[in-house]
């Protein structure tokens, strides 16, 4: 009798370690192209999509601004990759490699209406693809916030800004004053590597973003301290955060649409 190792696709290690459940963090090209080379689009996932497209396409004809979309299932129905592949698919920009990750994506549908779909609404539509992990964070003992302090919290730092809010405040106001690469060099003069590496180190961060803050605007921050002591218990309205999220992130895009994917 053979043995049971013969009967598996010689190119998938039966030894191989399997995700038991899909994330969004896990996105280094061969995690990426790993998981997409075995993921099986059924009929039901099929129809799904082309549902979900249609209402895009729809609401991009129509001339909407704004659409939601949620994805509903049970625990392990693969809601988590679904949405996790169609983000990634949607990104024009997202390659594994040369190659773009739609393309690995499409050669996994077998349906030509549905691929002709999918590269129609990320050819017209073209968003720039924020995709944050909710769930993460609410496991890690932050239950207690707002969920929209969460998600705004994520969207920040997937910009690029700071966690600590004064922080990112402050790195906002360098960019629209054109102050950020001054800022980013005396960063760089003063601690010898990039103010992304340690931005959220904020025992580190704070006091030097405080000493070049007095440099940059001495009317506004007149001592080396005057950032760091500053309050920052300006609450948000949801309303505002969302506006916030999608201005900086047409703004860092270069992009008028924005799509969000949440788990």
């Amino acid at each position: 009798m053979p043995l049971i190792e013969s009967l598996f696709n010689a190119d998938r290690r039966i030894e191989r370690p399997i995700e038991s459940v899909i994330t969004y963090g896990r996105a280094t090209d061969a995690a990426l192209r790993s998981e997409i080379s075995e993921y099986y689009v059924t009929k039901h996932i099929d129809e799904a999509l082309r549902l979900l497209l249609d209402a895009m396409q729809r609401a991009q004809q129509g001339g909407g601004s704004e659409i939601g979309i949620w994805v509903a299932g049970y625990y392990g129905s693969g809601k988590s990759s679904f949405s996790k592949y169609l983000g990634l698919a949607l990104d024009g920009e997202r390659k594994i490699g040369d190659e773009p990750f739609r393309k690995l994506f499409t050669a996994r549908l077998e349906n030509p209406a549905t691929v002709a779909l999918l590269n129609g609404v990320a050819r017209n539509f073209n968003p720039h693809v924020l995709m944050v992990d909710l769930g993460s964070d609410q496991l890690a003992g932050k239950a207690g916030q707002r969920v929209s302090d969460i998600l705004y919290n994520k969207v920040l730092q997937s910009l690029g800004y700071p966690s600590e809010r004064k922080l990112a405040a402050f790195q906002m106001r360098l960019e629209q004053d054109g102050k950020l690469e001054e800022f980013l060099a005396k960063v760089r003069a003063a601690k010898n590597k990039e103010w992304a590496s340690f931005m959220d180190v904020t025992m580190e961060a704070m006091p030097l973003a405080s000493r070049l803050a007095h440099q940059i605007y001495p009317l506004d921050f007149p001592t080396d301290t005057a950032l760091s002591a500053m309050k920052s218990d300006v609450q948000l309205t949801v309303e505002e955060q969302a506006r916030e999220m999608i201005d900086l992130a047409r703004r860092k895009s270069g992009r008028d649409n924005i799509l969000f994917i949440q788990i």
